[in-house]
C-alpha cells in the first residue's frame, strides 16, 4: 500500500519515527536537489540548501493543510531558502575580497629593505594631492574618512587615487 506524503508527515510528526520521515526525503530529495541547483547554480550550495529544506519539514509543528500539496510546500520552500543562501554568500563573498583588498593595502608586497632606498624619490614625483593621501594613510595611520573629507572626496575616490598612487 501506497502511503500519502501527508499521511506519512502526519506519522512522523506525531512520533518522531524515523522511517516516515526517511521516506519523504527519499521520494523527494531529487525534487529539492535539482530546484536549488537551478537556483544556486552551484551542487555544494544546493546540498546544503537541501539539508535546511528537509530540516525546516522536520521542524513542522503541525501537518500541513490537505489542500497544500508537500511538494509544492517543497517547492516553495527550496525557492526561497535557495534565494537567502545565494544572498548570504554573495554578501559573505564580497566581505572577504573588500577585507582582502584592504590586507593588501596594508601589506606590501616587495621587501623593505628594497622599498625604503627609493620611496622618498617616488613619493615626489607623485602629484600633491596623491603624495598626502598616501603620507596621511601609510606613514600617520589616518583612514580614508579622515583623508577624503578635506579634500573633497568620496572615500571610494580616495581608496582609487591612493591605488593608482602605490601601483
Amino acid at each position: 500500500m501506497n502511503v500519502s506524503d501527508h499521511e506519512l508527515l502526519k506519522r512522523f510528526l506525531s512520533t518522531g519515527d524515523q522511517p516516515p520521515f526517511a521516506e519523504l526525503v527519499r521520494r523527494h530529495l531529487g525534487l529539492v536537489h535539482a530546484a536549488a541547483v537551478r537556483i544556486t547554480s552551484r551542487p555544494s550550495l544546493a546540498e546544503e540548501v537541501s539539508q535546511m529544506v528537509f530540516a525546516k519539514l522536520a521542524g513542522l509543528s503541525s501537518p500541513l493543510k490537505p489542500e497544500l500539496s508537500l511538494v509544492v510546500w517543497l517547492h516553495r520552500t527550496t525557492r526561497s531558502t535557495a534565494i537567502d543562501v545565494v544572498r548570504a554568500e554573495t554578501r559573505r563573498r564580497r566581505r572577504e575580497e573588500i577585507a582582502a583588498a584592504e590586507l593588501a593595502m596594508n601589506e606590501p608586497s616587495i621587501p623593505w629593505e628594497r622599498i625604503a632606498p627609493v620611496l622618498d624619490d617616488v613619493l615626489e614625483k607623485l602629484p600633491p594631492e596623491e603624495r598626502h593621501a598616501v603620507l596621511c594613510c601609510y606613514f600617520e595611520g589616518q583612514s580614508l574618512a579622515e583623508i577624503a573629507g578635506p579634500l573633497g572626496l568620496t572615500e571610494d575616490a580616495l581608496r582609487m587615487r591612493v591605488k593608482r598612487s602605490l601601483e
